[in-house]
């Protein structure tokens, strides 16, 4: 799943809010096996880290207080993820999803690898 971190949202931490419009398809994800949230800040056009989804709090003002284990929390800019694209998402460039996106299998696996974060590692 991506997630967007607007400037305010500066800082990397142990626990993020996500907008209640994520929330389905994280839970979903979860459910299904792993959630993996993929960080990207748009005035920096630099994905800034991946994390695994550890447990989620309750809903408050339409945000929910994630926990999470970072995965990789180095950055990895737009231009090389370029090539990039989503087929769950008409083939969007993955640097242009919307907040919440899902991330098709392939996409999401050639991104961690941008990261240096094996799949294999997931798998608990």
């Amino acid at each position: 799943v991506l997630c967007t971190l607007y400037p305010l949202c500066s800082s990397l931490q142990d626990n993020y809010f996500i907008h209640r419009q994520c929330l389905p398809l994280i839970e979903k994800s979860a459910k299904n096996g792993i959630a993996v949230l993929m960080f990207f800040v748009p005035d920096s056009g630099q994905f800034q880290g991946c994390a695994r989804l550890k447990s989620i709090g309750k809903l408050n003002r339409g945000l929910a207080l994630a926990s999470l284990e970072w995965l990789s929390r180095s950055r990895v800019s737009s231009r090389d993820a370029q090539h990039l694209s989503n087929s769950w998402d008409g083939g969007r460039r993955l640097y242009v999803a919307r907040d919440g996106q899902a991330i098709d299998f392939s996409s999401g696996k050639e991104l961690l690898a941008l990261f240096r974060v094996s799949p294999s590692s997931l798998v608990k």
